[in-house]
């Protein structure tokens, strides 16, 4: 397969220092040479968001920080992504923050219309400037892509994404106007002890099969993978922004992305939310290491 992996480095999302070294500490570690390893041929390109003083984080809008700098560098991971696709590649986002997600989707979106975007993680991400209770961006990506956002991050978008397009899978930290959101739009949701005890094959599961069976109902040709890293529990992967107690396993995740990959299925994959600086021992690598070999083995 070729592969185009697109180091999206940005923290302004989360209003966290860290994520936007996750690409390259991921780099470092060996992440591309594993997928290379696999028989897989990676071309990088990298995304980098500047360096700004603390006094610009409400320059641009008074209810998402970093707004600006934040629609700067997605708009620059929709041109790559939009370039991987025109020449034949399967896009790897490798983040940063969940903010980054808003440029692989908006390239997607604009391209396939039977496309369905399974989001992987412990939180909803629907939360609109109007609710959310941080102002930070990275919980807002999806309320954006189905239309219930600030319209400025809409930018370059030609296509929604439709609500029952969408699969949350792995959530276990929804507030209460995102959980509104999901019973009004009719967003598929598949919490995550559906996922915990999943195991390495995945096969047979309830959630796999709840995953697949909705991708089969709504007539998708064609998956989004989105995963955010704090889908697992702190006790495998505490070097996340946003931890939540009650995740799954390595083993789960592992699981249920190989069954994903193996449908020949995926357009584009996100990797997020990484945060190195409180990676001390390395044990969220470790973890996202091995969920690579389900992914791309």
């Amino acid at each position: 397969m070729d592969i185009t992996a697109i180091k999206a480095g940005i923290s302004y999302g989360a209003d966290i220092p860290g994520s936007e070294k996750a690409p390259d500490a991921l780099e470092q570690k060996g992440l591309f040479s594993t997928i290379a390893s696999l028989g897989h041929k990676i071309e990088i390109v990298s995304v980098n968001q500047a360096e700004l003083p603390e006094e610009q984080r409400y320059k641009d809008s008074q209810r998402v920080k970093w707004a600006g700098e934040i629609l700067d560098v997605t708009n620059r991971v929709y041109e790559a992504v939009a370039d991987a696709y025109e020449n034949g590649r399967v896009p790897f986002i490798i983040g940063g923050d969940q903010s980054a997600a808003l440029g692989s989707l908006k390239a997607t979106c604009n391209r396939y219309s039977d496309v369905a975007v399974v989001w992987i993680g412990a939180h909803a991400n629907l939360n609109s400037y109007q609710t959310s209770p941080s102002a930070n961006y990275h919980g807002m990506v999806l309320a954006t892509m189905i239309g219930q956002s600030d319209s400025r991050f809409e930018d370059k978008l030609q296509r929604f994404l439709n609500p029952r397009n969408l699969i949350l899978v792995g959530t276990r930290s929804v507030d209460e106007d995102e959980q509104k959101i999901l019973l009004d739009q009719k967003v598929n949701e598949i919490p995550c002890r559906k996922v915990i005890g999943c195991g390495a094959t995945g096969r047979g599961t309830s959630a796999v099969e709840s995953i697949m069976s909705i991708i089969r109902r709504r007539k998708a040709k064609r998956i989004h993978l989105s995963i955010d890293v704090g889908v697992m529990d702190p006790a495998f992967a505490p070097a996340v922004n946003v931890p939540a107690e009650g995740g799954v396993s390595p083993e789960d995740l592992y699981g249920l992305v190989r069954c994903l990959a193996s449908t020949g299925m995926l357009c584009c994959v996100d990797l997020l939310e990484y945060n190195p600086l409180r990676d001390e021992d390395g044990l969220t690598a470790a973890s996202i290491e091995s969920v690579m070999y389900g992914l791309w083995g």
